[in-house]
């Protein structure tokens, strides 16, 4: 238990690690980033063979109350909603295996009741989801946890 939450404490500051404020640091952090440029030389190196579409990068808005234990990693399949994981499957969160049940409720009424999959050119995708607790409310998330996640998305 000890280990997981030191690896709870090393994702997060990775995570915050990651903020940028500014579009040069934005710039620097891609330009900097050894997973970029691996990612990059194997699209140069394989394109037509391993990556037989254009690769994209994608940018979001920081969300600062976006816990690590509440992003999903969603599978698509002929716009169906086919699985669900934990984006950050290496470490255990007691709240997940808790709640699983409400959680997955909430991300399959989201995917089909409010996100528009039309917008998107392809059938088949992986698509991350989070989770966003309201501020106003307290930080025991346990004892809050549904009215929580009213706010989610």
């Amino acid at each position: 238990e000890i280990q997981n939450a030191e690896f709870i404490s090393f994702f997060r500051a990775q995570i915050e690690s990651l903020r940028v404020k500014s579009g040069k640091q934005s710039l620097e952090l891609l330009l900097t980033s050894e997973r970029i440029e691996t990612d990059v030389s194997r699209v140069l190196r394989f394109s037509e063979s391993i990556f037989p579409f254009p690769v994209k990068i994608a940018i979001r808005k920081w969300i600062k109350n976006l816990k690590i234990e509440f992003e999903f990693r969603c599978f698509v399949k002929d716009n169906k909603l086919t699985a669900i994981t934990q984006y950050f499957d290496d470490i255990y969160f007691k709240i997940l295996h808790e709640k699983k049940y409400l959680i997955l409720q909430r991300l399959y009424n989201y995917f089909y009741q409010e996100f528009d999959s039309n917008l998107l050119p392809f059938d088949d995708y992986i698509i991350d989801f989070g989770i966003i607790l309201r501020e106003d409310i307290e930080e025991d998330i346990d004892q809050n946890f549904e009215e929580q996640l009213e706010d989610m998305f």
